[in-house]
């Protein structure tokens, strides 16, 4: 039921509605399995549990998903799969935008002297009453040691499969394929991993896991988004969400920020996240170089994790060990070194 229709059954047009009436309410909306969902909201109106437990993602069924999906036999698949969720958690990314990610992108995130470094993201939006596609670009901020590991699995298995999928089609009479530049690859054709195949992808470890919380790819972008939103509230000392949407208002420089980080172009569809960002800050007081090195080390820790269940599985050379610890240390360091400078 729309705003209009509850005025008509009322007899008063302008009894609600988003201006000009006697109750003033905002329309918000967010994605679901690909449909936009509009709802209206108050500052009296309560949110519903429901929906707040539907934004995050569930951290004990990442860690659950992490740990099935490396007791794959097929290293090349578990490289490219672990990298897949990484892509998700780290960039808040929407499914086309990780499916559409270059190791250009990657590349270029790791050379830059930036202490977070910012990697692309590109949006393909289909174009009004037309067959083409317009492309949108937008950077947000993804700590080395998430870039560095991606660009491991680059680096050995995604070239391993390229290999592989050329060597067949050599042995069947077939041209070889070129580099297409993709991150993301299906291991028998070597062509770029679509959205719809990711999802899929999701859904089924879903089911293998026995997930307990919302663990489809975009849900990760729910996650990603209040985390950013977090941080963008302790580097401006906001201390409510009016604070928060008066700034988005009339600050075109914090505007362009919240915009790039999650992608969002309304301050209405960021509501749900303010709110829960708020309220999980709640009673905290911390810096936000702070808030830089808590994440920061937490995805070193994580690096951590999956090299020592490497280790003990033996699907590690030395001189792979040797490149993966020196890299974690130098992202620790670094981290460190900057808080230390900033205190």
């Amino acid at each position: 039921m729309t705003t209009t229709d509850i005025g008509k059954r009322l007899s008063d047009k302008s009894f609600i509605g988003e201006s000009g009436c006697r109750l003033t309410v905002d329309e918000c909306e967010y994605k679901e399995y690909g449909k936009t969902i509009t709802y209206y909201n108050h500052v009296c109106i309560p949110t519903k549990d429901e929906y707040k437990k539907r934004l995050p993602v569930a951290l004990r069924d990442v860690e659950k998903l992490m740990a099935f999906i490396s007791a794959g036999e097929n290293r090349n698949l578990v490289e490219r799969n672990k990298s897949l969720v990484k892509a998700y958690k780290a960039t808040g990314g929407r499914r086309s935008e990780v499916a559409n990610l270059r190791v250009s992108d990657i590349e270029k995130a790791l050379a830059s002297n930036e202490k977070i470094p910012l990697l692309r993201l590109i949006t393909l939006k289909q174009k009004e009453h037309a067959l083409e596609q317009e492309k949108e670009e937008r950077f947000v901020p993804v700590y080395r040691t998430t870039l560095k590991s991606i660009a491991k699995y680059i680096k050995r298995n995604r070239a391993r499969i390229l290999k592989k999928v050329n060597k067949s089609r050599k042995n069947k009479g077939m041209s070889t394929m070129g580099d297409h530049g993709f991150v993301f690859i299906g291991e028998n054709s070597g062509l770029p991993l679509g959205p719809d195949t990711i999802t899929t992808y999701f859904n089924q470890w879903a089911k293998d896991i026995g997930a307990t919380g919302n663990l489809m790819a975009h849900a990760f972008r729910h996650s990603f988004i209040t985390d950013k939103i977090e941080m963008l509230i302790e580097l401006f000392n906001l201390q409510d969400e009016g604070e928060f949407k008066a700034k988005f208002a009339v600050e075109k420089a914090f505007k362009d920020k919240v915009m790039a980080w999650t992608g969002h172009k309304h301050e209405k569809s960021l509501s749900p996240y303010i709110h829960l960002a708020f309220s999980e800050l709640s009673g905290v007081n911390k810096t936000m170089d702070a808030a830089q090195v808590i994440y920061g080390v937490s995805s070193a820790k994580d690096e951590v994790k999956e090299l020592k269940e490497k280790i003990l599985s033996g699907h590690i050379s030395s001189a792979e060990l040797m490149d993966d610890v020196g890299h974690i240390l130098d992202d620790i360091y670094e981290l460190l070194d900057g808080k230390a400078e900033n205190s």
